[in-house]
């Protein structure tokens, strides 16, 4: 959940590396990038902090000079779009921690393949599966059933 939504976006787009016995992709919760995530984090933690895109810009910046990659670089959006295999995405309408919004911009980059969206309702960060077990489970095997009988 989370990071491992950011896990499975960010591999999505990797076609090329991906083993055949990886069919398809459930995310819960996901970022759209880094830079998205780190900027809006830090207007909810630190909205006493002026310059707050300066400040992540330097540290995107010493990031890129130790790691050779940098926030923006670093976009689901961008990965997701060039995903081929089936992906459902799932996220809580109620989310604060990563916004409900980046859910439609992560639907909306996933042009190629099969792609299904579930939204929690009522439903906080990482919670979908707590506020509604039956649902989330019912979801998410369906999906995997479609994509398993009709070779997605």
């Amino acid at each position: 959940v989370s990071m491992g939504a950011a896990t499975v976006t960010m591999i999505s787009g990797d076609e090329a590396i991906l083993p055949p016995y990886v069919r398809a992709y459930v995310e819960d919760c996901g970022y759209t990038s880094v830079w998205d995530q780190f900027l809006h984090n830090a207007k909810q933690s630190f909205a006493w902090l002026p310059f707050k895109k300066v400040v992540l810009g330097c540290a995107s910046g010493m990031c890129n000079l130790e790691h050779h990659w940098n926030f923006k670089e670093a976009s689901s959006v961008d990965q997701v779009a060039k995903s081929t295999r089936p992906m459902l995405f799932i996220h809580g309408d109620a989310d604060d921690y990563v916004p409900f919004s980046h859910l439609q911009v992560n639907y909306d980059a996933k042009t190629q393949g099969y792609k299904q969206m579930w939204v929690a309702p009522g439903t906080a960060h990482a919670a979908a599966f707590r506020d509604h077990p039956e649902e989330y489970v019912k979801v998410v095997g369906e999906f995997i059933d479609k994509v398993k009988t009709e070779n997605l």
